[in-house]
């Protein structure tokens, strides 16, 4: 009885094969399952395109580009101040001789002293500065930040230039055109700099604590003004050059105090501590002022960090006591 049960069974079932399931039959996906993949698709073919062009950037800013760079920087922005130095002499003999006045001589004379030792001063600490970025080492987890910081400095530097070259067109005036000359080179070695950060002693790749993570990060954003000192102070130098030379044809340029300057380079912040009447020595003599003043400047910032360092490792001094 059960054997005709079990046959009449396996008959039905073969006669009758089961329902195709969804297993079986391929099922639609919805439209918004389909727009994410899409939108998913579009984002990863953007960051991807992004992170080539990172990486080409990388590869073609090495360190070597900012070794040359900033040793270069340096000596032609010696010879500028040397340069300067003479163009103030120059500037205060014109100057004496337009307003018969042998004070303004004296001042130029002593403004060109001023440079001679400041330039001197600026040697010293510009070596030291190299030093004291070997001496402070740190330590990133991920070049994420930096790779971003890279990437928006060198297209801040495209953008500047090339704003320039539009704004000068625009108003048929030069000013902006050399603002962005003097700009657009800075942004691009800091550029080349968040790219290499080795070259500021910063290390990458390590697993880092969330402190050691933004200590690290404040001193690249600290040490990467001292790397770029080379090139302010070329920049400057070579800006007091023009100013000090454009002054030989405009009266209006060191003639009528700080107020009265009508230069090709604009000098926003400073021109109230200019000397008055020597706008472009004033520039030499800030660009010979400005290593030492980065240098310091980092020093004070610096104990904060150094501080931080020592907080953070007291944990593990205590765990190494215990055993």
């Amino acid at each position: 009885m059960n054997n005709n049960t079990d046959n009449n069974t396996d008959n039905a079932t073969d006669n009758n094969p089961p329902d195709p399931t969804w297993d079986t039959i391929p099922s639609r996906p919805p439209a918004t399952a389909t727009a994410a993949k899409t939108l998913n698709a579009i984002s990863e073919t953007l960051s991807g395109f992004v992170g080539k062009l990172v990486a080409l950037a990388t590869r073609a800013l090495t360190p070597e580009h900012i070794g040359r760079v900033t040793a270069g920087a340096r000596l032609v922005g010696n010879y500028a101040v040397l340069a300067g130095i003479a163009f103030a002499l120059i500037h205060a003999i014109i100057a004496a001789v337009r307003h018969k006045s042998l004070l303004v001589f004296v001042i130029g004379v002593c403004v060109a002293l001023a440079i001679v030792v400041a330039h001197y001063a600026a040697g010293r600490f510009m070596d030291s500065s190299d030093k004291i970025i070997a001496g402070t080492p740190g330590r990133v987890s991920s070049k994420a930040f930096l790779e971003c910081a890279g990437l928006f400095l060198l297209l801040g530097a495209i953008g500047m230039f090339a704003g320039g070259i539009y704004t000068s067109i625009r108003l048929s005036s030069a000013v902006p055109l050399i603002s962005a000359i003097v700009i657009a080179p800075l942004l691009a070695l800091a550029a080349t700099i968040a790219l290499n950060p080795g070259s500021v002693g910063i290390e990458t790749g390590e697993a880092v604590s969330a402190g050691e993570e933004a200590i690290g990060l404040l001193s690249f954003c600290l040490k990467i003004w001292l790397k770029l000192v080379p090139a302010l102070f070329c920049l400057l130098a070579l800006a007091g050059c023009v100013v000090t030379v454009w002054g030989y044809f405009n009266q209006n340029v060191g003639s009528a105090g700080i107020s009265g300057i009508s230069s090709p380079v604009p000098l926003p912040f400073i021109s109230q501590f200019m000397v008055s009447g020597m706008a472009g020595p004033s520039l030499v003599l800030y660009a010979c002022v400005t290593p030492i003043i980065v240098y310091l400047s980092f020093i004070f910032w610096n104990l904060g960090l150094d501080l931080a360092r020592a907080i953070l490792s007291i944990p593990g001094k205590l765990d190494s006591l215990r055993r």
